[in-house]
Protein backbone atom coordinates (compact mmCIF):
# COMPACT_ATOMS: atom_id res chain seq x y z
CA UNK A 1 0.00 0.00 0.00
CA UNK A 2 1.79 3.59 -0.48
CA UNK A 3 0.76 5.34 2.27
CA UNK A 4 0.81 9.34 2.19
CA UNK A 5 3.57 8.93 4.71
CA UNK A 6 6.07 9.03 1.44
CA UNK A 7 3.96 11.93 -0.43
CA UNK A 8 4.17 15.59 -0.93
CA UNK A 9 1.90 16.81 -3.43
CA UNK A 10 -1.94 17.36 -2.73
CA UNK A 11 -4.79 16.15 -4.07
CA UNK A 12 -8.70 16.95 -4.14
CA UNK A 13 -9.59 18.27 -0.44
CA UNK A 14 -12.43 16.24 1.18
CA UNK A 15 -15.38 17.50 0.92
CA UNK A 16 -16.18 20.25 3.62
CA UNK A 17 -19.24 19.12 4.93
CA UNK A 18 -17.27 16.09 5.78
CA UNK A 19 -14.82 17.33 7.81
CA UNK A 20 -17.19 19.29 9.91
CA UNK A 21 -18.61 16.25 11.05
CA UNK A 22 -15.54 14.91 11.41
CA UNK A 23 -14.56 17.83 13.76
CA UNK A 24 -17.56 17.44 15.54
CA UNK A 25 -17.42 13.88 16.21
CA UNK A 26 -13.47 14.11 17.17
CA UNK A 27 -14.29 16.95 19.64
CA UNK A 28 -17.09 14.55 20.85
CA UNK A 29 -14.95 11.55 21.23
CA UNK A 30 -11.58 12.59 22.54
CA UNK A 31 -10.96 10.13 26.02
CA UNK A 32 -10.27 13.58 27.72
CA UNK A 33 -13.59 14.73 26.83
CA UNK A 34 -15.96 11.64 26.84
CA UNK A 35 -14.32 9.11 29.65
CA UNK A 36 -14.09 9.46 32.98
CA UNK A 37 -11.64 7.23 33.85
CA UNK A 38 -10.15 3.86 31.92
CA UNK A 39 -7.80 0.81 32.19
CA UNK A 40 -4.87 1.42 29.71
CA UNK A 41 -2.75 -2.23 29.48
CA UNK A 42 0.27 -1.42 28.09
CA UNK A 43 3.16 -3.78 26.60
CA UNK A 44 6.49 -2.35 25.86
CA UNK A 45 9.10 -4.41 24.04
CA UNK A 46 12.40 -3.70 23.69
CA UNK A 47 14.56 -4.95 20.97
CA UNK A 48 17.98 -5.13 19.46
CA UNK A 49 19.20 -4.27 16.22
CA UNK A 50 17.72 -7.03 14.30
CA UNK A 51 14.11 -6.82 15.78
CA UNK A 52 14.43 -9.28 18.80
CA UNK A 53 12.40 -8.98 21.45
CA UNK A 54 15.36 -8.28 24.91
CA UNK A 55 13.02 -7.48 27.34
CA UNK A 56 8.96 -7.36 27.58
CA UNK A 57 7.22 -4.65 29.89
CA UNK A 58 3.54 -5.17 31.34
CA UNK A 59 2.09 -2.53 32.53
CA UNK A 60 -2.02 -2.25 33.81
CA UNK A 61 -2.79 2.10 34.53
CA UNK A 62 -6.62 2.84 35.81
CA UNK A 63 -6.91 6.55 34.84
CA UNK A 64 -9.08 8.92 36.44
CA UNK A 65 -10.09 11.44 33.92
CA UNK A 66 -12.50 13.75 36.31
CA UNK A 67 -13.30 17.37 36.70
CA UNK A 68 -10.44 17.60 39.05
CA UNK A 69 -7.42 16.73 36.56
CA UNK A 70 -6.28 13.79 35.27
CA UNK A 71 -4.76 10.73 37.88
CA UNK A 72 -3.15 7.31 37.25
CA UNK A 73 -2.39 4.32 39.48
CA UNK A 74 -0.42 1.62 38.22
CA UNK A 75 -2.22 -1.33 39.42
CA UNK A 76 -0.28 -4.21 38.14
CA UNK A 77 3.83 -4.07 36.90
CA UNK A 78 5.94 -6.90 34.94
CA UNK A 79 9.08 -7.19 33.71
CA UNK A 80 9.96 -10.47 31.79
CA UNK A 81 6.62 -11.79 33.66
CA UNK A 82 8.38 -11.10 36.80
CA UNK A 83 6.31 -8.94 39.67
CA UNK A 84 7.98 -5.43 38.80
CA UNK A 85 5.19 -2.81 40.57
CA UNK A 86 7.79 -1.46 43.44
CA UNK A 87 10.52 -0.80 40.64
CA UNK A 88 7.95 1.49 38.57
CA UNK A 89 6.56 3.16 41.15
CA UNK A 90 10.06 4.36 42.37
CA UNK A 91 10.71 5.26 38.94
CA UNK A 92 7.86 7.45 38.31
CA UNK A 93 8.13 9.14 41.25
CA UNK A 94 12.13 9.85 40.46
CA UNK A 95 11.34 10.66 36.77
CA UNK A 96 9.87 13.55 35.82
CA UNK A 97 6.83 13.16 33.02
CA UNK A 98 8.47 14.37 30.02
CA UNK A 99 10.82 11.57 30.79
CA UNK A 100 8.47 9.21 31.50
CA UNK A 101 6.85 10.12 28.05
CA UNK A 102 9.71 11.50 25.33
CA UNK A 103 7.64 10.08 22.70
CA UNK A 104 4.30 11.87 23.61
CA UNK A 105 2.13 8.73 24.15
CA UNK A 106 -0.07 10.84 26.68
CA UNK A 107 -0.68 13.29 23.75
CA UNK A 108 -1.32 10.78 21.51
CA UNK A 109 -3.37 9.37 23.33
CA UNK A 110 -5.27 12.91 24.57
CA UNK A 111 -5.82 13.92 20.73
CA UNK A 112 -5.20 10.71 18.98
CA UNK A 113 -6.57 12.35 15.13
CA UNK A 114 -5.69 16.01 13.64
CA UNK A 115 -9.38 16.17 12.85
CA UNK A 116 -11.06 18.03 16.16
CA UNK A 117 -12.36 21.46 15.49
CA UNK A 118 -9.31 23.36 17.16
CA UNK A 119 -6.86 21.30 15.05
CA UNK A 120 -8.09 21.05 11.22
CA UNK A 121 -6.36 24.70 11.25
CA UNK A 122 -2.80 23.36 11.04
CA UNK A 123 -3.58 20.64 8.84
CA UNK A 124 -4.03 20.39 4.95
CA UNK A 125 -5.89 17.49 3.87
CA UNK A 126 -6.24 15.31 0.91
CA UNK A 127 -8.08 12.70 -0.98
CA UNK A 128 -6.06 9.65 -1.35
CA UNK A 129 -7.10 6.62 -3.75
CA UNK A 130 -9.83 3.88 -2.17
CA UNK A 131 -8.25 1.49 -0.09
CA UNK A 132 -8.56 -2.02 -2.78
CA UNK A 133 -10.11 -3.80 0.12
CA UNK A 134 -12.75 -1.52 1.42
CA UNK A 135 -13.49 0.68 -1.39
CA UNK A 136 -16.46 2.68 0.12
CA UNK A 137 -14.47 4.01 2.94
CA UNK A 138 -12.66 7.37 2.32
CA UNK A 139 -8.50 7.64 2.53
CA UNK A 140 -7.57 10.73 4.12
CA UNK A 141 -4.26 12.12 4.30
CA UNK A 142 -2.73 15.22 6.20
CA UNK A 143 0.25 16.95 7.18
CA UNK A 144 1.07 20.50 8.70
CA UNK A 145 0.10 23.66 7.04
CA UNK A 146 2.88 24.93 8.27
CA UNK A 147 6.28 24.30 9.25
CA UNK A 148 6.70 20.64 10.94
CA UNK A 149 7.03 20.50 14.29
CA UNK A 150 7.69 16.84 16.98
CA UNK A 151 3.49 17.58 18.32
CA UNK A 152 2.23 17.66 14.54
CA UNK A 153 2.11 14.67 12.38
CA UNK A 154 2.17 13.24 8.71
CA UNK A 155 -0.63 10.43 7.70
CA UNK A 156 -3.34 8.72 6.73
CA UNK A 157 -7.17 7.71 7.88
CA UNK A 158 -9.64 5.33 7.27
CA UNK A 159 -12.82 7.34 7.31
CA UNK A 160 -16.69 6.19 7.28
CA UNK A 161 -18.11 8.13 5.44
CA UNK A 162 -21.83 7.62 7.07
CA UNK A 163 -20.58 7.76 10.29
CA UNK A 164 -18.28 10.61 10.12
CA UNK A 165 -15.54 9.03 12.07
CA UNK A 166 -12.27 7.73 11.50
CA UNK A 167 -11.78 3.81 12.00
CA UNK A 168 -8.01 3.50 11.48
CA UNK A 169 -5.45 5.89 11.44
CA UNK A 170 -1.87 5.82 10.93
CA UNK A 171 0.89 8.44 11.17
CA UNK A 172 4.63 9.62 12.41
CA UNK A 173 5.23 12.83 13.62
CA UNK A 174 6.64 15.52 10.77
CA UNK A 175 9.66 16.07 12.94
CA UNK A 176 11.07 13.65 15.72
CA UNK A 177 11.66 14.55 19.42
CA UNK A 178 14.81 14.77 20.56
CA UNK A 179 16.78 11.48 20.96
CA UNK A 180 14.08 9.55 18.52
CA UNK A 181 14.98 8.44 15.12
CA UNK A 182 11.89 7.05 13.58
CA UNK A 183 8.68 6.77 15.10
CA UNK A 184 5.26 5.24 13.91
CA UNK A 185 1.65 5.66 15.32
CA UNK A 186 -1.08 3.02 14.15
CA UNK A 187 -4.24 3.65 15.91
CA UNK A 188 -7.80 1.56 15.88
CA UNK A 189 -11.23 2.67 16.95
CA UNK A 190 -14.15 0.93 18.07
CA UNK A 191 -17.83 1.95 18.08
CA UNK A 192 -18.79 2.91 21.95
CA UNK A 193 -22.63 3.56 22.22
CA UNK A 194 -24.10 6.04 21.97
CA UNK A 195 -20.91 8.17 21.51
CA UNK A 196 -19.66 6.49 18.39
CA UNK A 197 -16.34 5.23 17.58
CA UNK A 198 -13.55 5.83 20.04
CA UNK A 199 -9.45 5.20 20.33
CA UNK A 200 -9.82 1.40 21.27
CA UNK A 201 -6.22 1.06 20.83
CA UNK A 202 -2.60 2.28 20.13
CA UNK A 203 0.63 0.75 18.16
CA UNK A 204 3.78 2.54 18.38
CA UNK A 205 7.08 1.32 16.82
CA UNK A 206 10.53 3.51 17.09
CA UNK A 207 13.92 4.00 17.92
CA UNK A 208 16.37 6.33 18.85
CA UNK A 209 19.19 7.25 21.49
CA UNK A 210 22.67 9.09 22.00
CA UNK A 211 25.70 8.55 20.36
CA UNK A 212 26.26 4.42 20.61
CA UNK A 213 23.27 3.61 23.13
CA UNK A 214 20.61 3.20 20.74
CA UNK A 215 17.55 1.35 21.36
CA UNK A 216 14.45 0.39 19.51
CA UNK A 217 11.16 -0.32 21.14
CA UNK A 218 7.30 -1.65 20.22
CA UNK A 219 4.74 -0.61 22.52
CA UNK A 220 0.81 -1.69 22.35
CA UNK A 221 -1.46 0.18 23.81
CA UNK A 222 -5.34 -1.25 24.73
CA UNK A 223 -7.85 0.82 26.67
CA UNK A 224 -10.38 -1.05 28.20
CA UNK A 225 -13.35 -0.23 30.78
CA UNK A 226 -14.39 3.15 29.62
CA UNK A 227 -16.56 4.58 32.06
CA UNK A 228 -18.31 7.34 30.04
CA UNK A 229 -18.91 11.01 31.21
CA UNK A 230 -22.83 11.20 30.18
CA UNK A 231 -23.94 7.90 30.57
CA UNK A 232 -22.12 6.50 33.73
CA UNK A 233 -22.18 3.28 31.97
CA UNK A 234 -18.83 0.91 31.47
CA UNK A 235 -17.73 -0.05 27.74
Amino acid sequence: MVSVLATAALAEAPPRDLMKRLADWADRTQLQSAVSSLTADNVIRELDGDGRVLHTEEMVVRANLGPEGPSAKVVKATRDGKDNLQQVLQRRRSDSRARQDRIGLQHISEKPTPFTSADQGNYLFELLPPYPDDPRKLRIGFRPRGNPEPGLYVGEAKVDPKKGAVQWLMQKPSRMPAFIDHLLIVEDFRDVPPVGPMLSSLHVAGGGGVWFIRRRFDVDICFLDLELKDTSAKR
